[in-house]
């Protein structure tokens, strides 16, 4: 009986080298280019540098991971405007915390701790496979990397309540990636019903402001020189007319009538 021969692995030649390379430097720059775009796609670079480079010399990611911790998950289930969230300006994005300890940080201990949390609260049976949790993570982190810490917490703690996909034996990928779009989605309705409240607030407010500082027009008549008053020929028209009109309202209709019948 012949022994079984271990296959030869064959090595690439030179000139499959040659080819590969440049096929392999222009993967690397294509992804280096969608990694600087991401980054700056939705703050001005110049912007989240500074705090990036603060919550680094500020913090440890450990102090990061203690601060933003699973019980969070219990205590966001009562937030039902997500604007609010997106509104303390202090939580760091995705992004920031990508520029301040790498993507590795955000995916494979931030964003995983926490679905792992959601895995292990909703007791499914059959749990994703570490490969696939872990590539789970990358994509939320560089799809989702606008969403600030205590959004994606509040995310997790609506899947704990069965807000968006169920959850029937196993955790699907697919599951998480479906339900966290609907919840960004929710995230920008409500950003916006917030927005278009505090512009309303604020154009009524100017109304306001405006109501009160403004004047008659016999107050802006009576303001002008006689010069002006002479060069403003249009607007000399619409006091005159504003002055009958006036006269007409003192004298009653009545009176009115009698003019035009007797010719008065």
């Amino acid at each position: 009986m012949e022994s079984e021969k271990t296959p030869a692995i064959r090595q690439q030649t030179s000139t499959e080298v040659a080819i590969s390379q440049p096929l392999q430097s222009s993967v690397k720059a294509c992804l280096s280019l969608l990694r600087s775009q991401r980054l700056s796609k939705h703050k001005d670079t110049e912007e989240i540098c500074p705090r990036a480079l603060a919550l680094r010399s500020n913090n440890r990611p450990a102090e990061i991971s203690t601060i933003y911790n699973l019980a969070l998950q219990a205590e966001l289930v009562q937030c039902k405007d997500l604007s609010l969230l997106n509104e303390v300006k202090e939580t760091p994005t995705f992004s920031i915390l990508e520029q301040a300890w790498g993507l590795e940080y955000v995916s494979r201990v931030l964003i995983k701790t926490h679905l792992l949390g959601v895995s292990n609260f909703v007791g499914v049976k059959t749990k994703m496979e570490d490969w696939q949790m872990d590539e789970l993570c990358d994509q939320i982190a560089m799809e989702y990397d606008d969403l600030n810490v205590l959004e994606f917490i509040c995310f997790c703690s609506r899947l704990r309540s069965g807000k968006y996909e169920t959850f029937y034996g196993t955790i699907d990928p697919a599951q998480i990636t479906k339900s966290l779009a609907e919840f960004y989605e929710d995230r920008r309705d409500d950003i916006n019903r917030a927005w278009a409240k505090a512009e309303k607030e604020r154009q009524d407010r100017e109304w306001e402001e405006s109501r009160k500082n403004a004047i008659s027009f016999e107050e802006y008549w009576e303001s002008l020189s006689d010069e002006e008053k002479e060069k403003s020929g249009y607007m000399k028209l619409l006091f005159a007319k504003k002055e009958h009109e006036d006269k007409r309202k003192k004298r009653g209709v009545g009176k009115v009538v009698k003019d035009i019948l007797l010719g008065g």
